[in-house]
């Protein structure tokens, strides 16, 4: 509440207005009338202390910035001579920027405000020819605008002025035109010339500051040479014209001060020679000057005088004042009383001597006057009247509204009763909070109604604003454009698209731009922040690749991986080079060693070069964990190697299977082969060869009947080293139709429908269409050593050509006693057309034995072959399948292993389905089965517990660039993945598919990319895996590349992957309705042990899938696809030191270990591994890949 002795005063007051207000209108009383100064005698009182620059000044100039706080701009003489500008707050004087912030030395001085409350300074540049310098502060620092030393010559009495539309001027006496005066003005990329250069009549041997009116229109003052008098002048109608007369003051003049009064009179104050260099002050009245008040109404000579008007438009004046020439000057201030001026404060604001002087008005309506203070070694001082401590109200940044008004007049400790916002103080996009004593909230806050103490000194409050939102900003640092937020205040911002960059990998946002510290998406906003983007290269390619001896081939390109290099038989060592893409790379060299660095290039040796092949391997690998694998093949040439390494004769098998230290062989063909044609290749390049003395590498050589001699010369680089090559082809006469020396036939017509035991004839003839001609010896390889352990039987079924190779089940049973175990077995079945079926055939007993023995059966065919290990055949569960009684022996199962074309109808069918989805088939599809009869009881092997490998020749005019992948073929013609890469053998290339069941496998072209994962970190491995069909988009082009994935999106894209078929599978879950269309694919992991479900029996499908679950589903496919899911000791080390290993659950620890571990997963960056985020759609494709990828199946 307010005291009593308040409530007294107030009355009084009152009373003594209501007197003034009658006796005004008496002849003679004098009343408080608008003319009447705002700020009444008071104490002169010092603002910061007397001196408190650091050092001497000069050139000294006082501003009010556009919140009300004191700057001053000084020639700072402590600091060289440079320029300083300070200003008063929280008490004191500090720096803007560093003292003595100008490049060099200064002379005149000028400072002024934009309408953002940017300062700007100009100055009078030493060190650039005395020519004019403007620089403004940015919040950090000092920058100059424009350029340094802009002028055309020297500028003196440099001064700048902000007109009402923010436009800078900048007016001097132009040195370069004649000392006269010239303005210029910034466009805001250069500085402009306001009318013309060097304008004034005369010299100019003094000016004032310029000042620009409502209108935009600039004024000054000038002394003229040609008069020693004054004039004023303005930029109207595109020219400097004269305000009144030129030179009008009464006798010459000196130190013109300009302001405009509260009418938008200019009014001009200066040393009036005509009155003993006295002060007077005259005003332009719109058509001449008039003196206001009395001519001379200081009481000894003026200097340095500066005008300025309070906020009732009452004009002050702040004077150097030398008494009958007194050698001690003080600085004097007067008013206009009425029609008379009178010393403000009754008496000189300073203690003694000054120098120079300039005059503002604060925000509390007081007058301030700084000065060159002679009693603090010539240190700048500033004064102001002090009648009582005001409290004035500062808006802050409001943007409408007007601030309260504190008229009162405080003592010390009086108590102040805090205004409302009663003039509705707005900020846009904030809330009014209350006031403060600091601008930006760190002193003391006040709500309206609060009560303070004042202290010993005037009060600012400013008013407090809250945002009502906050902005996010997203620097991309070089890549795609970010979209800034404008979220809640107190709220989190929304995690934007990751941005795209050519050759880089998105790391996250920072909220530094050093990118130290990643932003937490979670925190609560309360201020305007600026994220940082993170990126690390992608670029995993080298820059260079050289060698030091022979030729590198092809010539490098970075895209080009596989290299080789020949180099001559004495060259025992060999070095290259090699230089990165980019310097965060890690490269790691295999096969070589003595790396050093020298300018960026990488030189490493390969030593003890064997001849052949001598392989180094370069994996790169880029900052975002991105991979590629290069070779270098550096081939020695051996000078003294004579030998092949491959004879081909087409449907002639050679006894032994060649090597290439056999010299003789041996072979037998029917009387219908009368030629054959003979290919060699040498195993050196350049190296002679001959057949039957002809120089070549092939040749067709006539067959007699009886036997015919080959012989094959071949002569090493060095001319001495030689290797005879013998082949001695037996070709039986017209009445022969047996088997051979080396019991290989001729592949003659006729034979059995069925077959018995391996070397017998038995059978019945068939029936339907069936021809059966004799059985005939075959070959059977084991370990590729050609066995007599077959016989070949051929047979026609309706039409269609049956080859059946029957297996010696006790021969067989021989040599895998001696071969131990792991023996390949090979059924080689060639010279038959791709329309044939063809038919491995062995007992029961011998597939157990190859089980028993970790055999593996090999069917060989010119357009396929089938791999199959034994073990994942069960034998003695298909024996129970097919009735087979306890005492029966297996040997009376027949498993039959067949490679065909599939039906008419199903290729058109396959055919009609690939136009409709818009892939190719390439070939025709191969059927492969596994069956077991016994007894007329037939069951077919389809499903194996792991994968088995098929591998379909291709065609000679496919490029096997152009195979996406190989596929399942189903009776109605859809196609499904089935894991596939392309391998390569003696030049012809083959798709090597890897299925774990039987069924019609085809090779399809079928590119696809998804527009939206262009440039995404991700491309590849979402459009390899989107051709192939294991992902599918959210539309045709586009994939969503970082939307979650749910559990049950998850699982259908795993069981694609691993090319499992889906369908008739137990529901393992009471929340997977067998409607749904991710049923089958959920029913089919589960059956596989991939996933498992809650404890409730659920799966729950819909849910988002974390990163460490899907860890775990993947080391799970890891049994299936064969892959080591080992983990090391140091590996285990190596996951713990993850940021956030600790967030890992305790059931999915080995799981993410084996994962990073195996390369299938890395970090999120940030050395995390976010065990706890939700897997993207993009991460998914990419793992899922690298799981088919390092298990060798694509």
């Amino acid at each position: 509440m307010m005291n009593r002795k308040v409530l007294k005063v107030r009355k009084v007051i009152a009373m003594l207005l209501v007197c003034l207000l009658i006796f005004g209108g008496v002849p003679g009383f004098q009343t408080l009338g608008v003319d009447r100064a705002y700020a009444a005698n008071g104490t002169w009182t010092d603002v910061g202390g007397a001196g408190f620059t650091t050092g001497q000044v000069e050139n000294i100039t006082l501003v009010f910035d556009r919140e009300g706080t004191p700057y001053t701009v000084f020639r700072d003489v402590g600091n060289n001579n440079k320029a300083t500008v300070m200003k008063y707050i929280s008490g004191g004087w500090k720096s803007v920027g560093p003292l003595g912030f100008s490049a060099g030395e200064v002379w005149t001085t000028s400072l002024a405000f934009d309408s953002q409350n940017v300062p700007y300074v100009a100055y009078q540049d030493m060190d650039n020819d005395n020519k004019a310098t403007v620089m403004k502060f940015n919040g950090n620092q000092w920058e100059v605008v424009g350029s340094d030393g802009f002028t055309a010559g020297a500028a003196v009495y440099v001064t700048l002025a902000f007109s009402p539309d923010d436009t800078l001027y900048i007016g001097y006496r132009d040195h370069a035109a004649d000392s006269k005066v010239t303005v210029k003005r910034w466009s805001g990329d250069q500085w402009e010339t306001v009318g013309t250069a060097g304008f004034t009549t005369g010299i100019a041997l003094e000016m004032s500051k310029l000042i620009i009116d409502t209108n935009g229109i600039p004024y000054f003052a000038f002394k003229d040479s040609t008069n020693n008098k004054l004039t004023v002048m303005k930029f109207a109608g595109n020219q400097w014209k004269n305000v009144g007369a030129g030179g009008f003051t009464p006798g010459q003049a000196s130190d013109p001060s300009l302001a405009f009064g509260p009418d938008g009179s200019p009014y001009l104050a200066f040393q009036d020679g005509s009155t003993s260099y006295k002060a007077t002050v005259m005003k332009f009245n719109g058509s001449q000057w008039e003196v206001v008040g009395n001519a001379g109404f200081s009481s000894g000579a003026s200097y340095n005088l500066s005008l300025a008007f309070d906020p009732q438009g009452v004009p002050y004046t702040a004077f150097r004042n030398i008494v009958n020439f007194s050698m001690e000057p003080q600085g004097v201030m007067m008013k206009l009383d009425g029609n008379q001026w009178t010393m403000v404060g009754g008496k000189p604001f300073s203690a003694g001597q000054i120098n120079e002087t300039s005059l503002a008005f604060g925000p509390n309506g007081m007058p301030y006057v700084a000065y060159i203070d002679n009693t603090k070694s010539n240190k700048m001082t500033v004064m102001t009247l002090s009648t009582g401590h005001t409290v004035v109200y500062n808006a802050n940044g409001a943007t409408t509204g007007s601030v309260p008004v504190d008229n009162q007049k405080y003592e010390k400790d009086a108590m102040v009763t805090v205004l409302d916002n009663a003039g509705a103080l707005e900020r846009e996009d904030y809330q009014f909070t209350g006031w403060n004593t600091a601008a930006d909230g760190s002193g003391i806050g006040y709500s309206a109604a609060d009560i303070f103490s004042m202290d010993d000194g005037d009060v600012t409050l400013y008013a407090q604003w809250q945002p009502l939102y906050v902005h996010i900003g997203f620097e991309s640092n070089g890549g795609t454009e970010v979209i800034s937020q404008k979220v809640n205040y107190n709220s989190s911002a929304i995690i934007p698209d990751a941005p795209e960059k050519s050759g880089y990998t998105f790391f996250g946002w920072y909220q530094d731009s050093q990118l130290q510290q990643a932003f937490d998406f979670t925190t609560n906003l309360t201020k305007d922040i600026t994220l940082y983007a993170k990126w690390k290269s992608s670029t995993a390619t080298l820059s260079s690749l050289t060698v030091s001896s022979g030729q590198l081939t092809p010539d490098f390109s970075a895209d080009e991986l596989d290299y080789h290099v020949d180099v001559e038989s004495d060259v025992t060592s060999m070095g290259f080079s090699l230089s990165k893409a980019n310097e965060g790379q890690d490269v790691i060299v295999t096969g070589a060693t003595d790396e050093t660095l020298t300018d960026g290039i990488y030189t490493y040796t390969v030593t003890d070069l064997v001849y052949g092949s001598n392989p180094v391997n370069i994996n790169v690998q880029a900052e975002d964990g991105s991979r590629n694998n290069y070779t270098l093949n550096i081939n020695r040439i051996d000078s003294s190697n004579a030998k092949l390494s491959e004879i081909t004769l087409p449907h002639i098998t050679l006894s032994p299977a060649f090597s290439p230290d056999v010299e003789m062989y041996e072979a037998t063909v029917s009387s219908s082969v009368s030629s054959t044609e003979i290919s060699i290749e040498p195993g050196q390049t350049g190296v002679g060869v001959k057949i039957n003395g002809i120089v070549g590498k092939s040749a067709v050589v006539p067959l007699v009947s009886g036997v015919n001699t080959i012989t094959i010369e071949v002569t090493a680089l060095d001319g001495i080293s030689k290797k005879t090559y013998t082949l001695n082809i037996k070709r039986n006469s017209d009445h022969s139709g047996g088997t051979g020396e080396n019991g290989s036939s001729s592949g003659g017509s006729g034979g059995s429908n069925s077959s018995g035991s391996a070397g017998s004839n038995a059978g019945t003839p068939g029936t339907n269409n069936v021809v059966t001609p004799p059985s005939t010896g075959a070959q059977v390889l084991v370990n590729g050593k050609a066995e007599n352990a077959g016989s070949l039987t051929t047979s026609e079924v309706n039409g269609r050509k049956v080859v059946t190779l029957a297996v010696d089940a006790r021969l067989i049973a021989q040599k895998l006693a001696t071969e131990g175990n792991n023996a390949i077995v090979t059924i080689p079945v060639k010279g038959n057309s791709q329309g044939d079926l063809i038919v491995g055939e062995l007992t029961g007993q011998t597939v157990k034995l190859m089980a028993d023995k970790q055999a593996i059966l090999v069917l060989q065919t010119d357009v396929a072959s089938y791999t199959l290990p034994a073990q994942q055949v069960n034998v003695d569960q298909l024996a129970q399948q097919l009735g087979v009684n306890s005492g029966d022996s297996l040997e009376k199962i027949k498993m039959r292993i067949e490679i065909s074309q599939p039906t008419e109808a199903v290729i058109q069918t396959a055919q009609s389905a690939a136009q409709q989805n818009g892939y190719a088939l390439l070939g025709s599809p191969i059927d492969f089965k596994v069956t077991a009869t016994f007894d007329g009881k037939f069951v077919s092997v389809d499903k194996f517990n792991s994968y088995v490998s098929r591998t379909i020749a291709l065609p000679a005019n496919v490029d096997p660039n152009q195979i996406t992948t190989g596929v399942v073929v189903d009776a109605d013609g859809s196609v499904r993945h089935v894991p596939t890469k392309i391998t390569q053998v003696n030049g012809v290339y083959h798709a090597q598919i890897n299925s774990l069941t039987n069924s019609v496998y085809a090779v399809i072209w079928h590119p696809h990319t998804f527009t939206d994962v262009a440039r995404h970190w991700a491309e590849i491995e979402v459009n390899d895996m989107g051709s192939r069909m294991v992902i599918q988009g959210i539309t045709d082009t586009t994939f969503d590349p970082n939307r979650e994935v749910t559990r049950a999106e998850f699982a259908a894209i795993l069981v694609r992957g691993l090319g499992l078929k889906p369908g008739e599978q137990v529901n393992s879950f009471k929340d997977v309705n067998g409607s749904e269309w991710y049923a089958d694919a959920v029913n089919m992991a589960s059956s596989y042990g991939l996933i498992d479900g809650y404890e409730d029996g659920t799966f729950r499908p819909q849910t988002q899938i974390t990163r460490q679950e899907a860890m775990a589903l993947i080391t799970r496919a890891m049994t299936v696809t064969g892959m080591d899911k080992t983990l090391p000791a140091v590996d285990v080390q190596q996951w713990s030191d993850y940021a956030d290993a600790g967030q890992v659950a305790s059931w999915a620890k080995e799981a993410v270990a084996a994962s990073i571990h195996s390369e299938l997963v890395s970090g999120r960056g940030n050395g995390t591994i976010a065990p706890n985020q939700l897997i993207t759609r993009a991460e998914t494709a990419v793992i899922i890949r690298r799981l088919l990828q390092r298990s060798g199946l694509i």
